[in-house]
């Protein structure tokens, strides 16, 4: 049930995304028409103003954890501003169609992130491999890391698969999605199947050493925030950000319970990925990366 939840959460974020994208790509038609001193036809504000009230109902059931209703409401509202566009465009005169380009782009980006997240959970995974080297005696963790990785996993299958939905003619949007949520739906099970193994594997004394780690990897992380801080590399809104996931982080470390061995480790394991999040940032500004976020 939490893992169908969790993908249809997917589902609806993505098609957010994409109206929202759309519903920019109006605006956008519109400001350019009236700067040329072309009427806006009624058509397209009709059309626009029905797909903003269908966004702003499908944020609402968003929020109401009813990802179903969010689905179908951002399709339509997806549909009212392609068809705003269309109408534009007729207005404007030749232009360069640019609404499949939007929706690759803001699939492209999710795409982008789930592998990222798929990324972090491998890191988690090595680390703990590294902490504790005889963690793994019944090879369920390297067939969770296969799943995600190995040769012709399924990960990269669903991945490909969206992918080439979205290099076709006429990108099938709907089959990209539903590609790309199976993938975050792999990721989910491997992160649970990894708890409850570590959880089983893991005793109160192997999770006290296992804090004694994150809290070292967390003031070593402290400080180096704080040097990039002094450095000037590290600035606002990122700083702020940050320094929020390093509250969270020692949040996460300041409530845990050694003798509750499941929670124990489900928050040092989040508290690891954060902390992997901060290095990577940080490594990408000492890089050259923006300073700001």
């Amino acid at each position: 049930m939490v893992y169908a939840q969790n993908q249809e959460k997917e589902k609806a974020e993505a098609f957010l995304a994409l109206a929202e994208q759309s519903k920019e790509k109006v605006e956008s038609l519109k400001e350019f028409a009236e700067a040329q001193g072309i009427d806006v036809p009624d058509e397209a504000d009709t059309l626009y103003e029905t797909g903003s009230g269908l966004l702003a109902q499908a944020w609402e059931a968003f929020d109401g954890g009813d990802y179903e209703e969010t689905i179908e409401l951002a399709k339509e509202a997806l549909w009212n501003f392609r068809e705003a566009i269309k109408v534009l465009n007729k207005a404007l005169g030749p232009m360069e169609e640019i609404e499949a380009e939007s929706e690759q782009s803001a699939l492209g980006e999710a795409i982008t992130r789930v592998r990222d997240r798929r990324d972090r959970v491998l890191d988690i995974i090595d680390a703990m491999l590294e902490s504790y080297p005889n963690l793994d005696t019944t090879g369920i963790i390297m067939e969770i890391k296969d799943t995600l990785s190995g040769p012709d996993n399924p990960f990269d299958a669903h991945i490909n698969a969206a992918e080439d939905y979205l290099a076709e003619t006429t990108p099938d949007v709907d089959a990209a999605a539903k590609e790309l949520g199976e993938a975050h739906r792999l990721i989910s099970s491997a992160l649970v199947s990894l708890k409850k193994h570590v959880a089983g594997e893991l005793n109160s004394e192997r999770v006290k050493d296992f804090l004694t780690v994150i809290t070292n990897f967390y003031n070593r992380t402290t400080k180096l925030v704080d040097r990039a801080v002094q450095q000037g590399l590290l600035v606002d809104p990122q700083k702020t950000e940050i320094y929020d996931d390093l509250t969270e982080v020692s949040t996460l470390i300041g409530s845990v319970d050694v003798e509750n061995i499941d929670e124990a480790v489900s928050y040092l394991m989040k508290a690891r990925s954060l902390l992997e999040s901060i290095q990577r940032a940080i490594v990408d500004l000492r890089k050259g990366g923006p300073k700001g976020g």
